[in-house]
């Protein structure tokens, strides 16, 4: 096979790569078969610092690619001498320094000879102020040299293999924003529900899987809502029907439908908003959110850490196992009794905190604390 007819064949995984770290595994694997290596990595170099870390490896043993990282990637002579070399060069390790030097190097005899990195084959796929990626084919000295034949197979690669990372970049933050986005909504004691422009659920964070798994007023059936009742049910649909026939180029605060939703079990109803969302061009088949629902529980659920509340408010201790107890629910005869104090030492210093949070009433610091500690629906 010529170097084309290899590099061509190495393609199909460069197209499968993107978004996959065992996508760019296997086509280095492939790669490092073709040109007969004895291993094949992306390594990225900080020569600021003087270290690089090897992003994805084939047949390199993991022993060798810990102590690279550790230590070597500093001694490095080829990714040394490569420092200057512009995005698309390909070149051998004997181009970048002559054999003799090479093997007069710790690199050489203290790594390189333990670990079959004797020859090196590599392509600048990206370079910047100080960085640069690489993709290297190493080799040890049972191959024959790496020659311009070799080079011919990475030079042909190369536009592939740019575009291959960026496009795998893309997607790689694209999941990381998307993963990010999810731990922050799971974090959030609302249940935040988003929909499709036919009314159907797309997703559900932690609290709203909660309320829909508790069966008490608020259902999903094959994929869209029902509540306690047919009347409620219908309610509640059309007010979806709406968030997603809204003008979505307008402002989501001023189409909001508020909702009460009344449950069997006799605890206090669920609070529903629902507001349309801005409008997205959908690609491949693909269902973009055209609204979002936000479900609030008013029953006493997560009640903060004292010492978060002590933090926030600028309170002492004593003060802020107050608050705690007071948001889980009860009275303050009932606070009084659990913390192991006299009724008026509790309004005392309930009084006190009054005028720290600039509260005049139990339900208002109640509130005041959930509302500080609990992002709000209504952003």
């Amino acid at each position: 096979m010529t170097h084309r007819d290899i590099a061509f064949s190495l393609v199909q995984d460069l197209l499968a790569a993107p978004g996959s770290e065992e996508g760019w595994r296997t086509f280095l694997l492939h790669l490092c078969h073709a040109l007969d290596g004895s291993g094949a990595n992306f390594i990225s170099h900080d020569f600021t610092n003087r270290r690089a870390h090897v992003s994805v490896t084939a047949n390199t043993s993991a022993e060798a690619v810990a102590l690279y990282h550790e230590y070597w990637s500093g001694l490095d002579v080829w990714a040394d001498k490569a420092s200057h070399l512009a995005p698309g060069s390909v070149v051998t390790g004997d181009e970048l320094i002559g054999r003799a030097d090479f093997e007069r190097t710790a690199f050489c005899n203290d790594f390189g000879r333990h670990y079959d990195v004797l020859q090196c084959l590599g392509g600048v796929v990206e370079s910047s102020a100080g960085t640069m990626s690489v993709i290297s084919v190493n080799a040890d000295d049972r191959r024959k040299r790496f020659d311009a034949e070799d080079c011919a197979v990475i030079a042909v690669l190369m536009p592939a293999l740019q575009r291959a990372l960026q496009l795998h970049r893309r997607l790689d933050g694209a999941d990381l924003m998307a993963a990010n986005a999810m731990d922050v909504l799971d974090r959030l004691h609302h249940g935040v529900v988003l929909l499709s422009a036919q009314g159907a659920v797309l997703s559900t964070n932690r609290a709203a899987d909660a309320i829909v798994r508790a069966m008490d007023g608020l259902t999903i059936d094959s994929g869209e809502f029902r509540a306690a009742t047919v009347a409620l049910t219908h309610q509640l649909r059309l007010a979806i029907g709406q968030a997603v026939r809204t003008d979505q180029e307008r402002a989501i605060d001023s189409h909001r439908t508020a909702l009460t939703l009344p449950r069997p079990s006799g605890r206090r109803a669920f609070s529903v908003v629902i507001a349309p969302l801005p409008q997205r061009a959908a690609h491949f088949g693909q269902s973009p959110a055209a609204a979002v629902m936000f479900v609030t529980d008013p029953e006493p659920g997560v009640v903060p850490d004292a010492e978060v509340i002590r933090a926030m408010f600028g309170l002492t201790a004593g003060e802020a196992e107050l608050v705690r107890v007071l948001v889980s629910g009860l009275t303050v005869q009932q606070a009084a009794g659990r913390l192991g104090l006299q009724v008026d030492t509790v309004r005392k210093r309930l009084k006190q905190i009054f005028e720290k949070t600039d509260t005049h009433r139990q339900a208002d610091l109640v509130r005041l604390v959930l509302v500080s500690l609990t992002p709000s629906h209504s952003a």
